[in-house]
């Protein structure tokens, strides 16, 4: 329910040859399922749904049902155009009222719960992307409760608990793994390139609940 496959619109797949690669490759690691999920972000990738919808269909029509069950939503910044797009009615939803949300690295929008009040007052629910990325919030537990008790889901990224983004993203995983605050994962993989991340060892300590919490993913199936 996270990935970059959608070709040309992103940081991810560059062209539709390397989305079949992507997609291919998925099915070989036991995907059944891909909602692809390309970045809409004010003045860097300004996706809408109709661009996202054009690239999908480019995808969709070549798939040659590598993945049985394709489909697309976005990954939104929280950023000035990201509430336009609310206010527009603009927003794709990963499925009924999820909304996939990331933050920037640098450092959290100074309005988030203001945004995040107003989303849910719309009538959708966030998703929040990889928490376990934001290295502003890992002195601040409370911080991680504060989105919870607003209604914001977790998304775990499956590469952070290789050490892929670092050794202390990987212990904000495991952290966040051990007080169960997670709700789906996520693959993140934006390119034919993460394909070998997925063969290397788990190094996280609280890895007994992770064949659970792929499970919930389960609710994603049409």
């Amino acid at each position: 329910m996270h990935c970059h496959v959608l070709p040309g619109i992103d940081d991810g797949a560059k062209n539709l040859n390397e989305s079949l690669g992507v997609l291919e490759g998925m099915k070989a690691l036991g995907f059944e399922g891909v909602i692809a999920t390309p970045h809409t972000m004010g003045g860097v990738w300004p996706n809408t749904p109709q661009s996202i919808e054009s690239s999908f269909n480019q995808v969709n029509t070549a798939n040659n049902k590598a993945i049985h069950d394709l489909r697309y939503s976005s990954e939104y910044l929280i950023d000035d155009d990201f509430v336009n797009l609310m206010e527009q009615g603009q927003l794709i939803p990963l499925k009924d009222d999820l909304i996939l949300i990331e933050l920037s690295y640098f450092q959290p929008p100074p309005n988030l719960f203001e945004v995040l009040f107003e989303l849910t007052n719309k009538g959708y629910q966030p998703v929040l992307a990889h928490p376990e990325r934001y290295r502003f919030y890992f002195d601040s537990t409370k911080t991680f409760y504060k989105l919870k008790s607003v209604g914001c889901l977790f998304q775990l990224n499956l590469m952070s608990l290789v050490g892929h983004y670092g050794d202390d993203v990987a212990a904000m995983a495991d952290k966040l793994l051990k007080l169960e605050l997670y709700d789906f994962s996520g693959s993140d993989i934006h390119g034919t390139r993460h394909f070998e991340i997925f063969n290397k060892p788990v190094t996280v300590k609280n890895h007994k609940g992770i064949p659970e919490l792929l499970e919930k993913n389960q609710f994603f199936k049409l």
